[in-house]
């Protein structure tokens, strides 16, 4: 390296001056929030979507082992609706203006300008009706996956250090009282088992059942990871549809290469990679597995989801049509 090519490198404005400058220009408006359970693809459509558009992205900002910020939270934290909660307050607030920085949130963005803000989260569900709230022009995609393939894929990548432990969940006053009190003899049966695919398919339960009994069908888009799989295009278009109400400009250009190449968080993805079968739980879950599986889904209304194909059968929830009182 030359002396001329030292100095350049010492005077170079850092990364984020370039993104504290895109905040003063007002670039972050219109946030969009894509959430949903671990192991669901959520860091796939993230790319997908940061093809389309020069967001600004940021990796899971509310993660609290990365995150100063965050050290309040807890996996799957739930934040009843409406309850004041001041470091929430001022860390949804730095995080959804695009005035903050973190090295790990920000790894995605090299760039000099952006348009945008794109924010991705795995451990937001329960607390994701509180940030609406709060931010109602916010949008929210929220990405949904087999529980099944998610149990798989979790038990795959443990070294990821999932919560395990079903039953800690009730340690949460306020989300017992609001949504597990009729669950518990459920809740201790299965974490008593020790088995961690029924264990991750009731927390996969927990976690969408949440938020699906809070949003009503307007607050949200709700995209299947086999529909976005099966049909890339249409599923990016649905998406960019609610998100400019409609009024997005521009055709969606996707190629294959884009779409089979696996995300930055993908297990495995320095061998030679191959996207997963959908309905590869059949060849993997013991028959008596997937009868308890289906009996936990049953319990909480999500049974008809999915069908024998692993394919969703429905566009949304029937949850989602029920009044919010």
């Amino acid at each position: 390296m030359t002396v001329f090519s030292r100095i350049k490198k010492i005077i170079a404005p850092k990364k984020n001056t370039y993104l504290k400058i895109n905040y003063l220009l007002g670039r972050y408006r219109n946030p969009v929030w894509i959430i949903g359970s671990g192991r669901s693809g959520t860091t796939w459509l993230l790319e997908l979507m940061g093809s389309q558009q020069p967001y600004r992205i940021l990796f899971e900002p509310f993660h609290s082992g990365y995150v100063p910020e965050a050290d309040f939270l807890q996996q799957h934290f739930y934040l009843r609706p409406g309850e004041n909660h001041s470091e929430m307050e001022h860390l949804s607030k730095i995080i959804f203006t695009g005035n903050s920085y973190n090295k790990r949130v920000d790894m995605y963005n090299q760039s000099k300008f952006y348009s945008g803000l794109l924010v991705k989260d795995i451990y937001a569900n329960l607390f994701a009706k509180w940030i609406y709230d709060k931010y109602p022009e916010l949008k929210i995609i929220y990405l949904i996956r087999h529980p099944f393939e998610v149990a798989i894929s979790k038990k795959n990548t443990r070294g990821f250090k999932w919560l395990e432990d079903p039953s800690l969940l009730l340690q949460q006053k306020d989300l017992y009282e609001d949504y597990l009190k009729p669950y518990v003899p459920l809740i201790q049966k299965i974490s008593m088992n020790n088995d961690y695919v029924l264990n991750q398919v009731l927390l996969w339960s927990i976690i969408n059942f949440v938020p699906l009994n809070q949003f009503s069908r307007d607050n949200m888009h709700i995209v299947f990871y086999e529909n976005l799989l099966s049909n890339t295009e249409k599923c990016l278009n649905d998406i960019f549809s609610f998100i400019y109400n409609g009024n997005k400009s521009g055709p969606i250009s996707i190629n294959d290469q884009l779409v089979s190449k696996p995300s930055s968080t993908a297990f495995n993805k320095k061998k030679e990679y191959t996207i997963p079968q959908i309905n590869r739980w059949k060849n993997i879950l013991s028959r008596n597995q997937i009868i308890k599986c289906n009996e936990i889904l049953e319990e909480f209304g999500l049974s008809s989801l999915y069908g024998d194909d692993s394919m969703p059968i429905v566009d949304l929830p029937t949850m989602l049509d029920q009044p919010r009182g």
